[in-house]
């Protein structure tokens, strides 16, 4: 039975290791794993290869409870490739037990038969399992960013009015994102980037984009991006959008989670750190987690133009970003440079068309200056449609000869 009525609590639990486990295999020892679940979360470890003890590799998990009832069941398995796992044993464990434990501490737990008999190992001791438990209470998860007081809202209407209407950009820093869901089935990794957009704009060349950083889960992009706002700032939202690059067969992007902030919100709590949740794509009411269980994050800041002064707070007025021309001609060179190659793996340079343009229009130097960047930076954009049309050619190459080797290799069977 789930208790609702009580505090929510964040529940981590780590399998330390197995001890004493029987012998399963007519050929071997055991391979033992566990699957966990409270309520309807369920997580599973790793399995160890052929033996009756041992200890598991960071294999930490977080489950969501509310109040004090309810269970946490923990099944053990031996795994076998060839036919069913089989069980070993179970143990259950109250979880007003687990929130009384100390943070940390070892808690070695025997395992039990379906019938309550105590499951024994070759050596004729009890098996058990280790594990250690750490509770939080859940309220570190933020839906939004703090509600702004009626002054702010009133000063920042004012400020406003001075725009007349016209367009305006908002100055993101995506710092990074932790806990992001493994996307690769091959290496367990992802390749993840941010876009960002404001709900009022349905043109998606306004779209604005970090880089791509690949195979990892926590990535750290510590990009300022600008973003175009065509609306009052109360009559729109920011969206974060989460990608996982796809590079095959064709060059693609696949949603992984996504977040939509109030505008208001946004520009009332700038030049601070936030740490937002991402929400499932299928599931946009439900926060976005990893395989363990953690809740994926987004680090964000938001800065305003520089015309609009904070009289209600006491900070700085906003600066423009910061552009350095040497260092936008460098890379605007290099970013020609790599467009000019015809190779697989375009989407993995370090510098964007986008963020180019973003620092371009930002840049302190003179307007010829300024004209020929943009010019040099067209070109290098044509060239990278080019290499893209080649790359999707390659991929259906590509496809092609895997489906002739299939038939080849049927034909092979079949005779």
């Amino acid at each position: 039975e789930e208790d609702v009525s009580g505090p929510g609590w964040d529940i981590d639990v780590e399998v330390d290791s197995c001890a004493n486990m029987p012998k399963m295999d007519m050929l071997g020892k055991c391979d033992p794993y566990f699957s966990l679940q409270m309520g309807k979360q369920q997580f599973k470890t790793t399995w160890i290869a052929n033996a009756y003890s041992g200890k598991y590799k960071d294999q930490k998990f977080r489950f969501r409870a509310s109040g004090q009832k309810g269970n946490l069941v923990m099944k053990a398995y031996d795994y076998n490739k060839l036919h069913t796992d089989e069980f070993i044993g179970r143990c259950q464990i109250p979880l007003a037990t687990v929130l009384k434990s100390a943070a940390g501490a070892v808690n070695k737990i025997p395992l039990l038969t379906f019938d309550g008999q105590p499951v024994t190992g070759r050596d004729k001791q009890q098996s058990e399992v280790s594990v250690r438990f750490w509770h939080v209470t859940a309220a570190e998860v933020l839906d939004e960013l703090p509600k702004v007081d009626a002054e702010r809202i009133k000063t920042l209407r004012s400020q406003f009015k001075k725009l007349k209407g016209e367009p305006w950009k908002l100055h993101v820093s995506v710092k990074s994102a932790s806990r992001v869901p493994p996307m690769d089935e091959w290496n367990g990794k992802a390749d993840p980037f941010v876009v960002l957009y404001t709900e009022c704009n349905t043109n998606k060349s306004d779209e604005v984009k970090t880089r791509t950083k690949s195979r990892t889960l926590n990535p750290d992009w510590n990009e300022t991006l600008s973003v175009l706002v065509e609306t009052s700032f109360e009559e729109t939202d920011v969206v974060a959008v989460l990608y996982d690059s796809v590079m095959i067969p064709f060059p693609s992007r696949k949603e992984v989670g996504h977040l939509r902030l109030p505008m208001l919100s946004v520009v009332g709590n700038d030049s601070q750190d936030f740490e937002v949740a991402f929400r499932r794509p299928d599931f946009p009411e439900e926060r976005l987690q990893d395989n363990s269980g953690y809740i994926t994050k987004l680090k964000i800041r938001f800065k305003l133009p520089a015309f609009i002064e904070s009289s209600t707070r006491d900070l700085m007025p906003t600066a423009p970003m910061e552009v350095s021309t040497d260092q936008l001609s460098d890379d605007l060179r290099r970013f020609m440079d790599s467009s000019k190659q015809t190779r697989l793996w375009l989407s993995t340079r370090e510098v964007t068309a986008d963020n180019l343009m973003t620092r371009i229009c930002s840049s302190e130097a003179d307007e010829k200056k300024i004209e020929a960047w943009k010019l040099d930076l067209q070109v290098a954009k044509g060239n990278l449609f080019l290499s893209s049309e080649l790359q999707m050619l390659l991929g259906i190459l590509a496809t092609l000869a895997q489906i002739i080797l299939l038939k080849m290799m049927m034909m092979g069977y079949d005779g």
